[in-house]
């Protein structure tokens, strides 16, 4: 008859070093997730060395560029102000990699906060913000963007 061993006290604990190796291994062992892991590596790379990789100053006018289609001298063309799309795009990386994760931990703060005066409360008030998201939810999100673009106004850029 074979018998399950019990762990005993004496067995010592995997450190915490250990169990976050363990972890990292299983991640890289997906290849989703390292597909993943080296499009987010790259694009903070991009954004670390924007000022050394870009052609040309994100700002820089060239009134005798302007509307240029793809060239040697500015690989994705300009746009309607002579401005270097390539760099645009390679500064650019710093705003979203700074936006982004703003963005989430936003949504998750309030999410959160509701999360827990609904559970705290409970009753009228969970069905009240119970509701109140679903109509949010309901909402395809481009139109939502478009109602708030409407409501707030163009951007000044």
């Amino acid at each position: 008859m074979t018998s399950i061993p019990t762990p005993t006290a004496a067995e010592p604990r995997k450190n915490r070093l250990r169990q976050l190796w363990d972890g990292f291994s299983i991640i890289l062992n997906s290849r989703v997730a390292v597909v993943g892991l080296i499009i987010i590596v790259f694009w903070v790379l991009v954004a670390i060395a924007a000022p050394l990789i870009a052609p040309h100053d994100p700002l820089d006018q060239d009134s005798d560029a302007i509307n240029q289609k793809s060239s040697d001298r500015y690989l994705l063309g300009t746009d309607h102000l002579g401005r270097d799309i390539l760099s645009r795009l390679i500064y650019g990386t710093r705003t979203i990699l700074i936006l982004a994760p703003a963005s989430v931990l936003a949504s998750v703060a309030v999410g959160t906060v509701l999360g827990l005066v609904g559970g705290y409360f409970g009753g009228l008030v969970d069905e009240i913000v119970m509701r109140l998201l679903d109509a949010i939810m309901a909402f395809p999100t481009i139109l939502l963007y478009l109602i708030i673009i409407a409501a707030i106004g163009p951007s000044a850029l």
